[in-house]
């Protein structure tokens, strides 16, 4: 009887870990990394939050900038997600970590998707 009720308690805890895991990362309250969405942007589905440092994207885009990781890591290259931004605050100063709030948009030309945020939140000034 004891195996019994171990074994049942540990497939209760198994399961319960694993819950949540896996398939679309849709509209939860979570803040993802640069790196969470650089491999597969478009499991993320719906409005999401982004945390990054601002670093130059698109000189000629007053609207549009780029968020790197918020720690540089010597294992990864550098990776910029372009980001478009839609709300009225002031694009925040280079060097500067962000959350910001939107959905993917367009794809570039070099396969990287533009991430078009509504919303930003600066965390820390740089």
């Amino acid at each position: 009887m004891k195996k019994i009720v171990i074994i049942m308690a540990f497939a209760i805890l198994t399961a319960v870990s694993f819950a949540g895991c896996g398939g679309d990362r849709t509209n939860t309250a979570d803040i993802f990394s640069v790196s969470d969405v650089q491999d597969d942007p478009l499991a993320f589905t719906g409005e999401i939050t982004i945390t990054g440092v601002i670093t130059e994207f698109a000189r000629n885009n007053p609207a549009m900038f780029g968020i790197e990781y918020t720690a540089r890591r010597p294992c990864c290259p550098a990776f910029i997600l372009p980001v478009e931004y839609t709300g009225n605050e002031p694009i925040p100063a280079l060097g500067d970590e962000v959350n910001v709030t939107g959905s993917w948009g367009e794809e570039l030309e070099t396969g990287v998707f533009v991430f078009t945020a509504t919303r930003l939140e600066i965390r820390r000034a740089g």
